[in-house]
């Protein structure tokens, strides 16, 4: 089975990096390729184990 690896440094503080991609459903207000994004059953995003559709 093929295995693809990437790294990347991002040149900013963590503590900004982390306040941006913490929230597990927050790709859209980021990522200019994800359009929209849902959190399955109504769970909250932090829950543990929550599925991202």
């Amino acid at each position: 089975m093929a295995k693809v690896t990437i790294s990347s440094v991002i040149d900013a503080p963590v503590e900004q990096v982390w306040a941006r991609i913490r929230d597990f459903n927050g790709l859209p207000s980021w990522h200019p390729r994800m359009i929209e994004s849902h959190i399955e059953d109504g769970k909250d995003a932090g829950t543990i184990g929550c599925v991202r559709n």
